[in-house]
């Protein structure tokens, strides 16, 4: 799992005020009073489904992993591993016929967004996938 200390280090494809903002967010962060979750607690929340299209949300900052401090903090952002295993998700189940990306995001770390770009390529091979942007994408 990446550390806060290690977000202000990678590769950033957002506009820079973002990015600044972000990182000041996490610095200003009390951590002490925080009950982060262990990896024993750790599954991806369940996506929403309707209509049959499973509606797999993108918000806040993307980045391969969050780290559990962000969660906790209920500091918006999204990892590219646990978004992929959604999509995966969806397309094993027979009962979903479509996937809905609802993307309201900034960007994020360049971290993992290939390996998710490929798989969302290959998904529409599967079954139809769509993107609906919010305010910030």
């Amino acid at each position: 799992m990446i550390s806060l200390a290690e977000l202000s280090t990678h590769v950033w494809a957002c506009a820079p005020n973002y990015v600044e903002l972000f990182l000041e967010d996490l610095a200003a962060l009390d951590l002490s009073d925080l009950v982060v979750p262990t990896a024993d607690d750790k599954a991806p929340p369940a996506f929403a489904v309707e209509n049959g299209i499973a509606q797999i949300p993108i918000t806040g900052m993307i980045m391969r992993e969050v780290p559990a401090q962000l969660k906790a903090a209920g500091i918006p952002a999204t990892s590219t591993k646990e978004t992929g295993e959604k999509i995966a998700a969806a397309l094993a189940d027979e009962t979903i016929s479509a996937i809905m990306m609802n993307i309201d995001s900034p960007g994020g770390t360049l971290a993992g967004t290939a390996e998710l770009a490929d798989l969302i390529f290959s998904a529409r091979e599967i079954k139809p996938i769509h993107a609906h942007t919010e305010d910030i994408a």
